[in-house]
């Protein structure tokens, strides 16, 4: 989605107070990195050294690449364990076409058809209706604003 597409379908959906919702679908699955071959054996010893060094320096690459995708699983599975899936947020238009226009394959204005929120989200739905409830009962015992008269 390009800049300008993502911004006309926020302005369709800015609330009131400026903001906008939109679902975080978590961060993706990484991929693992992959392991350098070993140096050839054949050639000149000159040519053996040099496949050597470039081992070694493919090594240390992937030594980094390692430790960054153990980083990105870790904040992957933390992600499926605590939120179980896509999430609604709420962020200023402008932060949501950022982010959209950005993250495309992180953040989307709609859930894609087949998916369902994640259990986190479903949570908050709930407890919103449980506060809702209370409130309205609890406006409803107030002399003032309820329906209680003496």
């Amino acid at each position: 989605m390009n800049q300008e597409m993502a911004t006309a379908a926020v302005r369709d959906r800015t609330m009131r107070n400026g903001q906008c919702p939109l679902w975080d679908l978590g961060p993706t699955r990484p991929n693992e990195p992959i392991a350098p071959t070993a140096p050839d054996k054949t050639g000149t010893a000159t040519e053996q050294a040099l496949a050597q060094i470039q081992y070694e320096d493919a090594t240390e690459d992937y030594k980094k690449a390692l430790r960054a995708y153990g980083n990105l699983k870790r904040e992957y599975d933390h992600w499926r364990m605590q939120i179980g899936g896509p999430v609604k947020i709420y962020n200023w238009t402008v932060e949501v076409v950022r982010m959209v226009v950005a993250f495309p394959e992180r953040y989307v204005l709609d859930l894609p058809r087949g998916i369902k929120p994640g259990k986190a989200q479903v949570e908050n739905e709930e407890r919103e209706a449980n506060e809702e409830y209370e409130r309205l009962a609890a406006r409803k015992q107030d002399p003032q604003f309820g329906g209680v008269r003496a």
